[in-house]
């Protein structure tokens, strides 16, 4: 493991770092700040390999096996719902329903504020960009108009040009006059072309933006409907044992639920 970690030595701002827990030497990646609160590490505990994403969750692990009491064994809500051990236990699951639904809020709480946060960059990105798309299209009437003047003003000045020929009088000073007026029409058009592209582009942006904007209301609404809801159903239900045992080539499970009380669940 030292050596699969020891390898990361080489992305900047990476580090294998080593310390000393309980009597545990723990191993763990020391990370930018970008990344702050995750740890990836290791550390081998009576022949156990303890790997987690923060070295936090492996120091607790340690503190367990080290101090029986805390064992999940001798949980007060297991000890409720515990209806003995068989014999031949091949598996024992225990979910501390209450405590695992208050992480799950917490988690959410800082999911809502993360998009809530978002949501706002969000709106007023669009709101930004919706402005700028006003003026742009008002550019874009300004060069259509403009563009339409240079291009009656050159014909005018062509068909001018072609009566001075007509009649044999001098042309120089027509010829640089239509010359000028094709150059202005020319640069109009250019002008018109650039702001519809962008116009075009703003467009673009804005229905990412809506659509993103749009993924979030729907998100919202998926939480106030069916994932919070659904976590107040679940209050109802203080933890869940599952047991598995397996005799004589047969495989039993036993599955346990304690509710809560009304006023418990409240």
């Amino acid at each position: 493991m030292d050596v699969v970690l020891s390898k990361l030595n080489d992305v900047p701002y990476v580090s294998l770092q080593h310390q000393d827990y309980a009597n545990i030497n723990l191993h763990y990646l020391l990370l930018p700040v970008a990344t702050a609160g995750v740890q990836p590490g290791y550390a081998y505990l009576d022949g156990y390999l303890l790997i987690s994403l923060n070295i936090e969750s492996i120091k607790q692990a340690i503190d367990t096996y080290n101090s029986k009491d805390k064992s999940f064994i001798n949980n007060e809500k297991l000890q409720e719902i515990n209806q003995g051990v068989p014999d031949k236990l091949t598996g024992l699951y225990f979910i501390d329903v209450g405590d695992s639904i208050q992480k799950i809020e917490s988690l959410l709480s800082w999911v809502d504020q993360w998009n809530g946060n978002n949501n706002q960059r969000l709106s007023a990105a669009r709101e930004g960009q919706e402005k700028v798309l006003e003026e742009t299209k008002k550019q874009i009437e300004n060069f259509t108009q403009e563009l339409a003047r240079a291009q009656e003003n050159a014909a005018a000045a062509g068909k001018e040009l072609e009566s001075l020929k007509s009649q044999g009088l001098p042309l120089e000073e027509q010829l640089a006059r239509v010359d000028e007026l094709v150059k202005v029409k020319e640069s109009a058009e250019a002008s018109l072309i650039n702001f519809q592209e962008r116009e075009k582009d703003l467009m673009n942006i804005i229905d990412e933006y809506k659509t993103n904007l749009d993924e979030y209301a729907q998100a919202q609404s998926l939480m106030k409907t069916v994932v919070h809801p659904a976590l107040e159903m679940m209050k109802l239900i203080r933890s869940v044992v599952i047991k598995q045992s397996s005799e004589e080539e047969v495989l039993e499970t036993l599955f346990y639920l304690k509710m809560n009380t009304q006023e418990t669940a409240k």
